[in-house]
């Protein structure tokens, strides 16, 4: 549908904006609306190790598609990111997201960290993720592009199935959680929020392109990567992390969140003690959630997932609730404008995505659906669907009250 400049200025108090500056924002906004995909979609299963080219070698992953996906309607994906030495097959067994995704209808990619023959004691080998500074084997030592190996994965899926693009988020265990902070602060762009199991925080300086919802989760015995701080494996000659709570405390500044203490705290069974920052810049959250783990496993209080916390606190479900709310947050009329006539010039190949959280005065947020009840994506040349897209003006607008006359439903095919 198009829309009057003219009726939504005097009749809906909108700042009295150049008519050519609408007549750009519309036709660039035109681009967003495509015809059907090329897409093949996948069938619902488990795909084992699906090929991406990246860095000047094959790369793989596993993805899993759920039995109710039928490609008709965009869904959110959850990549999910192995320790350092832990086996793929492994991880993607117990980390408990393929059972929740089944239940909620999302798509989980497992990706593979390079190297083989982790050695805990000099941290050297894999398979492990370079998420900078301080971790990993071989992929550190070696300078590995794991970043864009993770954006290439991503990009690989978009190709494959209907990925809904304000809903992709990141998760991981130990170093694929140090990795997933490294995606929180230099691929804010793609991924909507990220939760971690057992790491304080990047260990990369960290300065995210906007804020972005996080959720830290830390086993108290932890003896591996220690909650406290402290050496690694509580060995003087490995590296050293900070303490979990600093790390929350650097994620409430990065986030511009007010208050000097989290303004909820919850006591999700025993002595687990969840607290977030609600009052963030961009309505983002900031949670730590310190739990205590079950010893009776051999794992030195270092899998801080259900069913090896006390209580029976499934830790997993608490990510996956966290993530639901978390959309990757609208967009500036005018920053729209920019970024819909860069991709033009651009062109990026179908599946990218990047959506930006330029402020431009306080926006009102509206979508405008340009191909009803099709996929909501990001803003794309290449995607499909309902467009993010913010209107400077009063509270009084509502997009509801513009007439038929000033719409033409037959130019959106």
């Amino acid at each position: 549908m198009t829309f009057s400049p003219k009726l939504l200025r005097e009749s809906h108090s909108i700042p009295n904006i150049n008519p050519r500056w609408w007549i750009v924002a519309l036709a660039l906004l035109a681009m967003v609306v495509t015809t059907a995909d090329a897409r093949a979609d996948l069938a619902p299963g488990l795909y084992q190790n699906l090929v991406v080219f990246h860095g000047g070698q094959n790369r793989v992953y596993d993805l899993q598609v759920p039995a109710s996906y039928n490609g008709s309607v965009a869904v959110p994906l959850v990549v999910d990111l192995h320790g350092f030495g832990v086996p793929l097959a492994y991880h993607r067994d117990t980390s408990g997201f393929n059972a929740i995704a089944e239940e909620q209808n999302f798509l989980v990619a497992w990706p593979l960290g390079l190297g083989t023959d982790a050695n805990a004691t000099t941290l050297a080998g894999g398979p492990g993720w370079n998420a900078g500074s301080v971790c990993c084997g071989d992929s550190l030592t070696q300078n590995v592009d794991d970043v864009g190996f993770i954006r290439a994965v991503v990009e690989s899926i978009q190709g494959q199935v209907a990925v809904d693009g304000y809903r992709i988020y990141a998760t991981g265990h130990s170093n694929g959680a140090a990795l997933s902070h490294r995606l929180a602060c230099e691929a804010s762009d793609l991924f909507a929020a990220v939760a971690t199991f057992a790491w304080p925080g990047p260990p990369v300086a960290c300065a995210p392109a906007r804020p972005i919802p996080i959720l830290m989760i830390h086993g108290r015995q932890d003896s591996i990567v220690p909650y406290a701080g402290g050496h690694l494996f509580l060995n003087a000659l490995l590296p050293s992390v900070p303490n979990a709570a600093a790390e929350f405390e650097a994620w409430r500044t990065r986030n511009g969140c007010s208050g000097a203490t989290p303004d909820v705290t919850e006591n999700p069974g025993g002595t687990n003690v969840c607290q977030r920052y609600t009052t963030c810049t961009a309505g983002v959250q900031v949670g730590l959630c310190s739990v205590d783990t079950l010893l009776v496993f051999d794992d030195a209080g270092h899998w801080p997932y259900f069913p090896r916390v006390t209580a029976g606190f499934n830790t997993q479900q608490r990510v996956w609730d966290f993530f639901v709310p978390e959309p990757a947050g609208p967009m500036s009329l005018f920053s729209g404008i920019l970024t819909l006539a860069a991709l033009a010039r651009r062109r990026p190949a179908r599946g990218s995505s990047g959506v930006p959280f330029i402020a431009v005065g306080a926006p009102h947020d509206l979508e405008i659906d340009s191909k009803p009840r099709s996929a909501t994506n990001p803003v794309s040349p290449f995607s499909r669907g309902v467009s993010p897209v913010a209107v400077l003006g009063s509270d009084d607008f509502d997009v509801n009250d513009v007439p038929p006359s000033a719409q033409d439903d037959r130019r959106i095919s």
